[in-house]
């Protein structure tokens, strides 16, 4: 861990690449990007971002307050945490980042705010700035250690815009089915919990898998339940707490139909987990 004037930043080099747990089917109906393994929680790319542009930071679970512009260093034991900050550049898109991954803000005049999903052990979060889809500034960084429930595969879910997605975890031999109206599944060996729900604009959805039967196979899909344009869909799986996978695909309005289970005509099936 290095230590800068403007906070802390982690380097932090995964020694090897996980090979055990599930292992997808290949049956991806979307573009599945490469992803490499082992890469720092802060990558050189954004510890070497200028730190400008916000102001009145905070990182927050429920109401109390874990870090701002001088409180760089947290615990929790919660898996989600609130971030609010005032933007300088009123023209800028602004995203959270958390151990290579970002989510999605709204904004009310010059004030941002989102929700980030964290990781068991150590996140690296900041707030990034962007102009035309090129990064190009960055907050301070919060180093935050999560007691959270280890996860042996976590399925994060965001969209491009306003419009309710839905992330839907299911496998039909077992009759098990993890959703917005059934946030936490406990039965035989299966243990699953979505535990951020979005129904209004860019996400983000988590489900996250503590147990499951051996030999069994899941299938993550999305539905899109209700908006009024196309959304451009990604879903970044994570294995035993790496990034793993992430996939991309757009859904069509015309696929919005309000469901709540799988549509063979409407439904994007990401992919299905073997375990």
């Amino acid at each position: 861990m290095r230590k800068q004037a403007v906070g802390y930043v982690l380097c932090l080099a995964l020694p090897f690449v996980f090979t055990f747990g599930y292992s997808d089917t290949g049956k991806a109906t979307g573009k599945k990007e490469a992803v490499k393994q082992g890469e720092d929680h802060a990558r050189e790319d954004i510890r070497s971002l200028p730190v400008v542009g916000f102001k009145d930071l905070k990182l927050s679970e429920g109401g109390k307050v874990l870090g701002n512009e001088t409180i760089t260093l947290a615990s929790t034991k919660k898996g989600v945490l609130d971030v609010t900050a005032i933007i300088l550049d009123p023209n800028a898109e602004v995203r959270i980042y958390n151990n290579s991954s970002e989510f999605p803000t709204s904004r009310e005049g010059n004030k941002v705010k989102g929700k980030v999903i964290l990781s068991s052990g150590r996140n690296y979060i900041c707030l990034l700035t962007y102009h035309n889809g090129f990064r190009y500034s960055r907050s301070i960084g919060w180093l935050v250690h999560s007691t959270v429930r280890d996860s042996k595969i976590r399925f994060e879910l965001t969209w491009s815009g306003k419009g309710d997605l839905d992330l839907h975890i299911d496998d039909v031999k077992s009759k098990i089915h993890c959703f917005y109206s059934k946030k936490h599944v406990t039965q035989n060996q299966w243990d699953l919990e979505l535990d951020v729900d979005n129904t209004t604009r860019k996400g983000p959805e988590n489900i996250r898998v503590y147990s499951a039967p051996s030999q069994s196979t899941i299938r993550c899909y999305v539905n899109y339940y209700g908006g009024s344009t196309n959304q451009e869909i990604t879903v970044r799986v994570y294995r035993f707490g790496v990034l793993s996978a992430v996939y991309h695909h757009t859904i069509l309005i015309r696929d919005a139909k309000g469901k709540n289970e799988f549509d063979p005509n409407t439904s994007w099936i990401v992919d299905e987990f073997r375990w």
